[in-house]
């Protein structure tokens, strides 16, 4: 009887382990295509896995990465919850980053927003802050409306994205099928690998003719795309992709340079700055020709992809190139460059907070210490991965590619109010005594954005008018008015389009001694009406308030230059020691480097963060404490000297 009962438990012990190296098989299986970029293999392999043994933290990631870079953001977010179910924001900042695309394109924005934060504030290991993602939505909120949008009619069933136009003809991407053209099928895509087809347009009605195959020298089993010709016509560059060298490797993107020889392009040349071991990829002209932007994820980026520049010299070589830098570039994928005639950047990047997947965003080459990063808006920009920005800056027509049907398609578009004249602002008003009426001559106005930056200035006429062009910083700007034997006034504008009127009546000083100079005067310390500054809670970023406050503080401090500060920053309750005087030191410096661009001395300055450790309104529970309570915790507070003493300023 025990010989029979023994059978079939070897049985089944047997069965278990074919099993398991079966799915051990299956497993090497669904990664070999994972590396290899066939996610929607990948997928199928994965999901098998699930609920196994082999499923890991790691299946998780690369099953809900698979999803992502197929756009299926949906079934993203499914694996990605699950994931961050087990790990929480210990995840690779890469993946949280991805996480909030997924959400934000899904409808779920609000999930979004506080992993992309999470993301930034526990992975952004630069002293660099982008923006939130609330600055970026109320960038994005704002900038909506000014395109009308129209699908062309010239996209296919299967993918087309671009393009380049130049000389009444358009350049594009495509994966179409062409009758008596033998071309390979993508394994990822299954469709036809991508070859440059060029079209006429008309300009002026937008009416395109007959697309047709641009004749390139190439292998039908390559990708062809991004194809971008110089002024003259004779010279053209693209983007193709070479096969791996080792099997099972993945496909390189490369850089090619041809000519146009008795309508062909031939003497086909790869440019020399190509690797074997990472990809470059669609290349973008400057409006003089002597500049190549491109994407690569070469080493020594800020994130996966970046967008690189490489100065094109008369005698056909090329210089070292050069990478845009954190203004531009992000943790996340930063691609298809395209540079307007009026030397503007349009690029994709998922790295900045916004709509969901790609989104198209501008940036001003010629102004690059102040440029803003702006987010093009609505209706460009969706909650599908939008790309492939152009544009023609004289007729305000261009083009961008979307998925957002379910395929990769191109859209035209109408600009109503261009970016330059969108980012412009004028202010003009008024300035009078504020008891008598009377208007007032050579009342300094100076206009400075929310980091201390002066935007411009100018003096009031004879009738007390003032009126200052400028341009626009994206989340508002501050006004101040200084006038001889008057108080100054500093007034916080919000971003209006249009012409903003704002008027000033000016108080005359009253004949005080100021509390400055009384400090000066005494051996000791005395306290200065300094204001609290607060931190929203879990941030280092000085909102509108608080930059307000500090530039009152730095006018304050430039009429008492023997005065010195110490800038001490206080946490709530909430999170671990460690944490909280981490976040304190970052708050301080924040304001340190604030206060130093207002032109106050550093060796003026001094900055602690002091964590939980002094709560001016401790609770004996943390669920006793309400939010009045934590933002009074959450201060930061001054203390002056005269060359001695500190004394803490609670007022």
């Amino acid at each position: 009887m025990k010989r029979i009962c023994v059978l079939p438990i070897l049985f089944l012990s047997m069965l278990a382990i074919a099993v398991s190296a079966q799915e051990g098989r299956g497993l090497k299986k669904a990664n070999r295509q994972y590396e290899a970029m066939f996610y929607q293999e990948a997928i199928t392999s994965y999901l098998d896995l699930v609920g196994t043994a082999f499923e890991s933290e790691l299946l998780l990631e690369r099953l809900a990465n698979a999803y992502y870079f197929n756009a299926q953001y949906v079934e993203a977010v499914k694996w990605y919850d699950r994931l961050h179910d087990v790990r929480g924001n210990r995840m690779p900042w890469e993946v949280m980053l991805r996480y909030s695309q997924s959400l934000r394109a899904s409808g779920n924005a609000e999930k979004a927003g506080r992993i992309y934060d999470a993301f930034k504030k526990l992975h952004d290991s630069e002293d660099v802050d982008l923006a939130n993602a609330e600055e970026y939505l109320q960038i994005i909120s704002q900038n909506a409306e000014r395109y009308t949008v129209t699908e062309t009619s010239i996209n296919s069933p299967n993918t087309d994205f671009g393009g380049f136009l130049q000389d009444g003809h358009f350049y594009f991407s495509s994966s179409r099928e062409q009758s008596g053209r033998q071309k390979a099928v993508d394994p990822w895509t299954k469709q036809s690998t991508l070859d440059v087809f060029e079209v006429s347009y008309n300009r002026d009605t937008g009416v395109f003719g007959q697309p047709k195959p641009l004749a390139i020298y190439g292998s039908p089993e390559l990708h062809i795309s991004s194809f971008v010709m110089d002024k003259t016509g004779k010279t053209a560059y693209f983007t193709r992709s070479v096969a791996p060298q080792n099997k099972g490797g993945t496909h390189i993107l490369k850089i090619f340079k041809a000519h146009y020889i008795e309508g062909f392009w031939a003497n086909t040349q790869e440019l020399p700055f190509n690797s074997n071991a990472y990809s470059n990829a669609h290349p973008a002209l400057s409006p003089d020709g002597k500049k190549m932007y491109f994407a690569s994820n070469r080493p020594g980026g800020f994130g996966l992809t970046d967008i690189y520049v490489v100065e094109l010299f008369s005698d056909g070589t090329f210089g070292d190139p050069e990478n845009l830098g954190n203004k531009v570039n992000s943790k996340g994928r930063e691609s298809f460059p395209f540079i307007s005639g009026t030397n503007e950047l349009y690029f994709a990047s998922d790295g900045h907070f916004g709509m969901g997947g790609y989104d198209i965003y501008y940036y001003n080459l010629e102004d690059s210490d102040n440029g803003n990063l702006l987010n093009v808006g609505l209706p460009v920009n969706g909650a599908a991965d939008d790309y492939a920005f152009s544009i023609d800056f004289e007729s305000q027509k261009g083009f961008f590619s979307s998925n957002r049907s379910g395929k990769d398609n191109m859209y035209q578009f109408t600009e109503q109010i261009a970016i330059r004249e969108y980012l412009g602002q004028k202010v003009r008003g008024s300035i009078t005594d504020f008891g008598a009426g009377i208007p007032i001559r050579g009342v300094k106005i100076a206009v400075f954005d929310e980091n201390g930056n002066l935007l411009g200035h100018t003096s009031t006429d004879a009738k007390g008018f003032y009126e200052l062009d400028f341009k626009q910083p994206g989340n508002g700007y501050i006004l101040s008015a200084q006038g001889p034997g008057f108080e100054g006034v500093d007034r916080l504008i919000d971003v209006v389009k249009g012409v903003v009127q704002v008027d000033f009546s000016l108080k005359t000083h009253k004949p005080r001694m100021r509390e400055a100079t009384r400090l000066a005067e005494r051996d000791g310390v005395e306290y200065l009406d300094f204001d609290k500054v607060f931190f929203e809670h879990n941030s280092s970023f000085l909102n509108a308030e608080a930059k307000v406050k500090l530039l009152a503080i730095s006018k304050m401090l430039i009429e008492s230059p023997w005065l010195k500060v110490k800038i001490n920053a206080h946490a709530d309750m909430r999170g671990t020691d460690a944490y909280n005087d981490w976040l304190t030191e970052r708050r301080g410096k924040r304001i340190k480097d604030f206060l130093a661009q207002l032109g106050i001395s550093g060796d003026r300055l001094r900055y602690e963060g002091l964590g939980k450790k002094e709560l001016l309104r401790p609770c004996n529970r943390l669920e006793d404490c309400d939010e009045e309570d934590h933002k009074e915790n959450r201060r930061t507070v001054f203390l002056i000297s005269n060359g001695e003493d500190w004394v803490e300023n609670y007022k």
